[in-house]
């Protein structure tokens, strides 16, 4: 049985995005070859405990009539948490803590459909075309049509005696079962009343397909096809306002438009059921499905699909367009604002690359990602190992349940509210003609909606081994599995290197949510149900600083972490409502609590609709802490955060000698020590800003690799060339004595092949040499001072 609407908990809450952003001073400037002075290296031993079942995906049991998936297991067979995992769970709480960018995120145009938004039936009504949709080589285009609706009083006799359009179906099945033939010729009227409309191809809203009504009766017998759509309820005669017609596509219109690579991907992804967890294709819902194999028995291409479109203009050059399209009268809308319009608008202050977990724990881009993120990738400084059992104890029986993936189409719970976007905002009320009322819900077709913030799962006192299933479930969307035991217990070993002792800090803040004991963790599968809940602490560590021999504790670091952040954001950071809900979010939900965690139920026969009752309604997702009990927080919880530190910049030191011999010594791989430079540490000048592009004079200069990585893909590239008559040209990271950094051609191998070689056989150690330039290109190398 559901829990009641107004006592509902959602399995999930969000955290809301701060005032302000820190974006780390350094980030620029991070190097695993050149230590900041302040850097730190070296392990932390960590403990997880696992409160509920937990369940981390290891693959089918075999032996089984139907797929068991079993817990992870290691090359020795025993129980483990893949490091990526735990990885993943802290990373994700040193991204909010730190006040960082809200992501990632699949930037997608979300499918809406609601008949009974204004925001959906405004862009709708009187609007809609019709039209052919044709695939081929060139690519998808539409070719506009008319079309008219057929009663299903017309329709049914022509499809045999196993027709029943009013049946609840999908369109595929109504194909399946119609017996007769598609093309038909009717007698058809203009509409009277508020459904007549006319042509407009030169409106703001184009209107390139006239619309009309199939009437037997009318003279004439115009020749078109049958288009059929789904039933989503039965329609009995007593209930007229069901659906009880189809349509019939007819002529041509005169007007063809072409779709771009982006229109596709988002008709495709709107009509497709949806990933669900553990699976990785994108599977098309039936209605598409239906049509996207079909093809023509007597030229082998894909069959014209029925559409129906919207158009608008190009506000550049006015031109007609297609503003979305889809396979039923009223389809689902691909909305006007994408995942990525509505995280801009929470984020509030411009991007800047990278932010605080990115500079830690390293990312790759492409270039071509929503929030402008360049082109590159930087390799990350958090190192986490595999997390092995001590104690664990697997299920007596399995569990089955389905396993969705979040659905930001509900914007109810995923988008904020109020006359003003707000995270405690509830829906503005507007008076309708009639004298009722109405909620007023932003959605994704506003031009202000904004993201509610980072999603988290609220921690259960114990999982739902039992959860709700559907009454007809697909097997492809059944997942079973056997879980973990509460109690389950493991340990993992944390690697850092040349962190500073506020991004160590932040980690250490992560792993107890700044010092608190009842604080937990999400881990693993099933986390809506409760698997997963987890605390993790530290146990031991043998953490080093680079530059100095000052000791190390997490109490201290925890406070630089603080500390800095406070600094950064003028004492608001510990009273913030960002890590006020963050923690919050952290904390158990009580015994009584935890039995009212449900999602909204759907159940059409049981006549049954909660989220429709909740947008009706209003009881939208609560926060979980909420304005009054932030106004009364103290920010205690924040942890020794009273502090406000400032930190100079970034700041590298270089050791005394510039001779290869004495500048530092490889690393025991078998140890847990960090690097130890020989000699006393020389501080350098602060790096501040990227000097610009230095001026190179002709001759021998002093320098030394920029980047140790890129210059070993450079090796690799010099090593290709030798078998090539021709020598391409190959730029050179190098950073001058007075540590500027600049690309130079190398125009010639003299010397570069040495240069790589001691690179090579010293285990990757950064090291100073000279290079002779020519016109501005390198065509000699040296390893030790030329003679002047």
């Amino acid at each position: 049985m559901a829990t009641r609407l107004d006592d509902l908990i959602s399995p999930y809450n969000f955290v809301p995005t701060p005032d302000v952003r820190v974006w780390p001073d350094w980030a620029g400037h991070i190097s695993h070859d050149r230590p900041f002075h302040d850097g730190i290296s070296g392990t932390l031993d960590i403990e997880i405990n696992a409160d509920t079942a937990i369940f981390i995906g290891g693959g089918p049991i075999e032996g089984t009539d139907r797929p068991v998936e079993t817990f992870y297991r290691d090359a020795r067979g025993d129980f483990a948490v893949p490091g990526t995992s735990l990885r993943g769970m802290l990373r994700s709480v040193v991204e909010i803590a730190s006040f960082g960018r809200l992501g990632p995120f699949n930037d997608l145009k979300l499918g809406f459909r609601d008949l009974q938004h204004r925001d959906y039936t405004n862009a709708m009504n009187g609007n809609v075309n019709a039209g052919w949709l044709v695939r081929d080589d060139k690519g998808w285009t539409i070719e506009a049509c008319h079309y008219a609706k057929v009663d299903y009083d017309v329709i049914g006799p022509l499809g045999g005696r196993g027709f029943v359009p009013g049946k609840k179906q999908g369109a595929d099945e109504k194909y399946a079962t119609f017996g007769g033939s598609l093309d038909q010729r009717f007698g058809l009227r203009r509409p009277a009343g508020k459904a007549a409309r006319s042509i407009n191809p030169d409106g703001a809203v184009p209107i390139v397909s006239e619309y009309m009504e199939v009437d037997q009766r009318a003279p004439g017998a115009t020749p078109g096809t049958i288009v059929l759509t789904g039933q989503p309820m039965d329609r009995l005669r007593n209930e007229p306002r069901r659906k009880h017609s189809d349509f019939f596509f007819f002529g041509n219109a005169g007007f063809s438009f072409k779709l771009d690579a982006q229109q596709r991907k988002d008709f495709e992804f709107i009509h497709s059921d949806g990933k669900q967890q553990g699976k990785d294709s994108l599977e098309p819902a039936p209605e598409w499905k239906f049509w996207e194999k079909k093809v023509d028995s007597a030229t082998g291409r894909p069959v014209r699909v029925p559409v129906f479109f919207l158009l608008d203009r190009n506000p550049d050059t006015r031109e007609r367009r297609v503003r979305a399209f889809g396979l039923a009268g009223m389809f689902r809308l691909a909305a006007d604002q994408r995942i990525s319009d509505v995280v801009r608008n929470a984020q509030g202050d411009a991007r800047q690359w990278p932010d605080f977990a990115e500079a830690m724990f390293g990312y790759v881009s492409d270039g071509k990602t929503p929030d402008g993120a360049p082109d590159g990738a930087l390799r990350g400084r958090v190192s986490i190992g595999l997390a092995r059992a001590t104690t664990a104890n697997p299920a007596e029986q399995p569990v089955e349940a389905v396993f969705g993936v979040p659905k930001p189409s509900f914007y109810p719970y995923y988008l904020q509210h109020g006359r003003r976007p707000s995270f405690d905002g509830r829906p503005e009320e507007e008076r309708l003609n009639n004298g009722r009322t109405k909620l007023k819900w932003h959605t994704y077709m506003s031009k202000d909606a904004t993201a509610r913030g980072w999603k988290r799962y609220v921690i259960r006192k114990r999982a739902d081994s039992k959860p709700f299933l559907p009454h007809k479930v697909q097997e492809k969307h059944l997942s079973r599995f056997v879980p973990l035991k509460p109690g389950a217990t493991f340990t993992a070993r944390v690697r850092v290197h040349n962190l500073r002792p506020m991004e160590l800090g932040a980690l250490i803040w992560a792993l107890d949510f700044g010092g608190s004991d009842t604080a937990r963790h999400r881990l693993g599968r099933g986390r809506p149900l409760g698997f997963g809940a987890v605390k993790v602490r530290a146990t031991g560590h043998r953490l080093q600083r680079l530059a100095s021999d000052e000791a190390v504790t997490l109490d201290g670091l925890r406070d630089d972490f603080t500390g800095y952040m406070q600094g950064q954001t003028a004492g608001k950071w510990a009273r913030s409502r960002t890590i006020f809900e963050l923690q919050r979010l952290a904390q158990p939900l009580d015994d009584a609590a935890s039995n009212r965690v449900d999602y909204p139920r759907l159940d059409p026969n049981g006549r049954m609709n909660q989220f429709n009752d909740i947008k009706k309604f209003g009881p939208g997702l609560k926060p979980h802490g909420g304005s009054d009990a932030h106004q009364a927080w103290s920010g205690a919880d924040a942890a020794n955060a009273s502090v406000e530190a400032t930190w100079p910049e970034g700041t590298a030191w270089t050791p005394p000698s510039r001779t290869f011999e004495s500048s530092a010594k490889a690393v025991d791989s078998t140890q847990d020590t960090p690097i130890q430079p020989q000699g006393q540490p020389k501080p350098s000048k602060p790096i501040e800003k990227p000097a610009p592009a230095p001026l190179l004079t002709e001759g021998w200069i002093e320098a030394g690799f920029a980047n140790i990585l890129q210059a070993r893909e450079r090796r690799k590239q010099v090593a290709k060339d030798r078998t090539k008559k021709k020598v391409k040209a190959r730029l050179i990271g190098l950073r001058l004595a007075d540590d500027r950094v600049t690309e130079v051609d190398a125009a010639s191998l003299a010397g570069m092949s040495e240069v790589f070689d001691v690179l090579a056989n010293n285990g990757g150690v950064a090291f100073e040499f000279h290079v002779r330039l020519k016109a501005g290109a390198i065509v000699e190398v040296a390893l030790t001072p030329p003679a002047t």
